[in-house]
């Protein structure tokens, strides 16, 4: 999500004397499930990307593949003219989601260059703030108002309601200053943090001589990510209707957990199985009350990694480390899936995680 990913997208059918073919015997003539391979390299073109998780999801389910030293996957066991979306993840890294549809028995090339010099995030410096300006003592809001940065060009001027959106501001302490007709120039320092959204109140005087020129509150700070992915606007709604159940990077650093299972697991009403072998110990997770669910519905960056009926092809802890989680939402029942996650089968309820 929010990652800068160069992506290039090759599909091209070839012969099946491809190396790595061997890999999946049901590929070529005869065979009924086509092959993906292709190279995961960097921005350059030239270095090879070895150990890269390379995802492939469909309606149904999915399958994960590893680049090898030579920086190239093979991805099997994939359904035939069937809708496919491929995702590459290295350290903290993802690219666009790529889809393409493969006929039976065929190999298509699909290759990744992933621009890691960009660093992880394009907003990895940048913040935004969201709030509103009021008359400190009406309490009414004060509406066209011109509210920037001390030393920046960019501004927003306030609506009827007194709010603004100041979006791209750089992070760290700022000073946030506002002019208007009635009001003069006030200004105040706000803290901004990066990749966060920090609300704010100010209150300013028409008699800046006898009260506090200006006063800022910070109300609240959101990441983002999790904002433009509507993270925040679920759970407001899910909390209110006891629907669901959502954390987000703090809690994550507050319990520090070493796996991710092992928090979700924390919640009411969920069931975690683990396998026995100590030395290669992945959990599966679910929920009391599902009949018929082995497992819950996973999704991570809105794409459907694991799914509730089947085979998982990856254990979630394989494919997200704590330390990667922007925040989680946690659906146990039918009817608190949200409608874009419930799919054929929502009876198993979905958790949702988004990275960082």
């Amino acid at each position: 999500m929010l990652v800068r990913v160069a992506l290039t997208i090759l599909i091209i059918l070839v012969v099946n004397s491809v190396p790595g073919v061997a890999q999946c015997p049901d590929v070529g003539p005869g065979g009924d499930a086509p092959l993906l391979t292709g190279l995961v390299l960097d921005e350059s073109g030239v270095v090879a990307l070895p150990g890269v998780q390379v995802i492939v999801t469909w309606s149904g389910g999915g399958v994960e593949a590893l680049t090898g030293a030579d920086g190239r996957y093979y991805a099997c066991e994939l359904p035939a003219d069937e809708n496919l979306v491929a995702i590459a993840r290295f350290l903290g890294f993802s690219s666009k989601g790529a889809e393409m549809r493969l006929p039976a028995g065929e190999v298509g090339e699909h290759d990744f260059s992933i621009a890691l010099s960009e660093g992880p995030r394009q907003i990895t410096e940048l913040g935004r703030i969201v709030g509103s300006v009021l008359d400190q003592e009406t309490q009414r809001p004060v509406d066209a108002a011109v509210v920037g940065l001390v030393g920046r060009a960019f501004e927003a001027v306030t609506d009827s309601a007194g709010r603004f959106d100041l979006e791209s501001v750089p992070a760290g302490e700022q000073e946030l200053e506002v002019r208007h007709v009635a009001y003069g120039i006030q200004s105040s320092p706000v803290g901004v943090r990066a990749a966060s959204t920090v609300f704010v109140e100010i209150r300013v005087s028409a008699q800046p001589v006898e009260l506090e020129p200006i006063q800022v509150t910070v109300t609240g700070v959101r990441d983002l990510g999790l904002e433009q992915q509507g993270f925040y606007q679920r759970r407001e709604a899910g909390e209110k209707l006891g629907l669901g159940r959502y954390f987000t990077w703090e809690d994550v650093e507050r319990r520090a957990p070493r796996l991710i299972t092992q928090m979700i697991a924390d919640l009411p009403g969920t069931r975690l199985e683990c396998g026995r072998n100590l030395r290669d110990r992945t959990c599966e997770l679910g929920f009391v009350g599902n009949s018929g669910c082995s497992r819950a519905n996973v999704y991570v960056d809105g794409m459907r990694v694991i799914r509730a009926e089947g085979r998982p092809p990856v254990a979630l802890d394989e494919i997200v480390l704590p330390l990667e989680v922007a925040g989680v939402e946690v659906y146990p029942s039918p009817a608190s899936v949200p409608a874009e996650y419930s799919g054929s089968s929502g009876r198993c309820g979905a958790i949702i995680i988004w990275t960082k």
